[in-house]
């Protein structure tokens, strides 16, 4: 992908953070946390970060539990991630479906963005437009569309395989219903390379 597409796609992502806390006198805190904390993300990388992304197609998978904070509807969840290579600018496309044992399923689709710290070490922040569907009588997340935004943690090893952890809170921001508490997952991860398989 061109430079000038890179940059238009990580301007998007600005954009799209930017837009979000137009109904920030209705949002949830635990969303503008993220929000807030992914723009800092994005302003570091802006000024310190000029690499341009290496990152290779890969596929994750991931186990851990939902609702880990509040601990209202805790449950054993499974989620599998497909991450393209990225666009340029450390930014790029993200992807994925995860389920819990309750019966919870979820999709989601957007932009992420890395920054490589000592070679090793892999922070990406995500923003994605999410389908959450419920069965049984969890009521944490309401309304369409949901957003997921987040932060996960990856350690590279020889090989090009990561091992992490990930965080995600998963609401409507109450922007487009006033009742919706959200809910987070928080998942240990595995990462392949596609190439190596």
């Amino acid at each position: 992908m061109s430079k000038g597409r890179s940059l238009a796609a990580a301007l998007s992502l600005i954009a799209g953070l930017a837009a979000i806390p137009s109904g920030a006198a209705r949002a949830d805190k635990a969303t503008m946390g993220l929000i807030s904390a992914g723009a800092a993300f994005l302003a570091y990388s802006a000024v310190f970060d000029r690499t341009e992304g290496e990152e290779p197609d890969s596929l994750s998978v991931g186990t851990g539990v939902s609702d880990p904070i509040d601990r209202e509807h805790t449950a054993g969840m499974f989620q599998v991630e497909y991450r393209p290579e990225l666009w340029g600018l450390r930014t790029g496309p993200v992807a994925g479906l995860a389920a819990t044992l309750d019966g919870r399923f979820i999709g989601y689709a957007g932009l992420r963005h890395d920054i490589l710290f000592a070679g090793r070490l892999l922070v990406s922040f995500n923003l994605a437009a999410a389908a959450y569907r419920i069965e049984g009588d969890t009521d944490e997340v309401r309304g369409l569309p949901q957003f997921r935004t987040g932060f996960d943690i990856q350690y590279k090893l020889p090989g090009g395989s990561k091992v992490g952890v990930a965080l995600q809170h998963y609401s409507n921001a109450e922007v487009f219903e006033k009742s919706n508490p959200g809910t987070e997952t928080l998942a240990f991860t595995f990462t392949i390379p596609l190439s190596g398989l």
